[in-house]
C-alpha cells in the first residue's frame, strides 16, 4: 500500500512542479520551446522511475506467493508493464498488469524454495481485475503555425496501480434453473 500511495504522492508532486516550470506553456496563445522545459523533463523521467524500483516479473504462470512482495503474495497478483509514451509528460508510467483471469485460490498450496509456499489454484468464483486510479499527466501538443514550439495539455490519465479478487459475475438462466460464471 505504501507504494501506491508513493505513486500518488510523487505523481501530484511531479505535476505541480512541472505546472510551475512550465508557467505560461498551457494554451496555443502561449507556446513554450523545447529548451524551456527540457531539462525538466529528464528530472520528471529520474523520479518516476526511482518510484518504481520493483522488479519486473516475467514470469507467465499465475500463481501468489508466501514471500516476496504483495504485488506476488495477493490472491489477485499482479506485475506492472510500462506504459510509454513520447508525447506525455512524465513519458514513462508503470502500469499493474493481473497476472490472473481467477482469484488464486489459498486454499491449497505447494511447497516452494526454503519456507515459500506457492498458491497455484485458481478459484472459479473470483475474478482478478485491476484497480484504477488517476494521475495528471500533460500531453505535449504542437503550437498551431508553429511546429517548432508547443503547448502542454493537462489531462487525467487512468494508471492500474493493483489487482483486486472481486466475486465473480454469474448469470443465472430462470427457465433452467441454473448459473454460470
Amino acid at each position: 500500500m505504501g507504494q501506491i500511495r508513493w505513486i500518488g504522492v510523487s505523481g501530484f508532486l511531479l505535476s505541480a512542479l512541472l505546472t510551475y516550470r512550465a508557467q505560461g506553456c498551457f494554451s496555443t496563445n502561449n507556446c513554450c520551446h523545447n529548451t524551456e522545459i527540457g531539462h525538466f523533463e529528464k528530472r520528471i523521467q529520474d523520479e518516476f522511475r526511482s518510484a518504481h524500483s520493483e522488479p519486473m516479473s516475467s514470469s507467465k504462470n499465475c500463481q501468489a506467493t508466501s514471500e516476496g512482495p504483495s504485488s506476488k503474495r495477493s490472491t489477485s497478483p499482479w506485475e506492472y508493464v510500462e506504459d510509454f509514451d513520447n508525447q506525455r509528460y512524465p513519458q514513462r508510467l508503470w502500469q499493474a498488469r493481473c497476472s490472473c483471469h481467477r482469484c488464486v485460490s489459498l486454499a491449497s498450496c505447494k511447497a516452494g524454495p526454503g519456507d515459500e509456499r506457492l498458491y497455484c489454484q485458481q478459484e472459479p468464483n473470483g475474478n482478478s481485475v485491476a484497480v484504477h486510479h488517476h494521475v495528471l499527466v500533460f500531453y505535449r501538443r504542437p503550437c498551431p503555425g508553429n511546429p517548432e514550439r508547443f503547448y502542454l495539455d493537462p489531462r487525467l490519465h487512468p494508471v492500474n496501480v493493483s489487482c483486486t479478487c472481486v466475486a465473480a459475475r454469474k448469470r443465472c438462466h430462470v427457465d433452467k434453473g441454473r448459473c454460470s460464471i
